[in-house]
């Protein structure tokens, strides 16, 4: 889920949305679902024999060379 995504989904602006969840949690939303993605392949890594393609798209990375880049 995006910035974008989200604000909308609170129906709130993107800039109010941010300032609120940096505010109330310390990191942005974008790091914050990164590291929620990162959580997500951690878990799959340590209890699955899934390929890393597999698990990249599991954890919700379009992109198993980026997964590879932020892990």
């Amino acid at each position: 889920m995006t910035t974008e995504e989200a604000a909308r989904r609170c129906q709130w602006s993107k800039s109010w949305f941010s300032r609120t969840f940096k505010s109330a949690f310390g990191i942005s939303f974008k790091k914050f679902m990164l590291l929620r993605k990162l959580n997500i392949a951690v878990n799959l890594l340590t209890n699955t024999d899934l390929k890393i393609s597999d698990i990249s798209q599991s954890a919700g990375f379009t992109d198993s060379a980026y997964f590879c880049l932020k892990f």
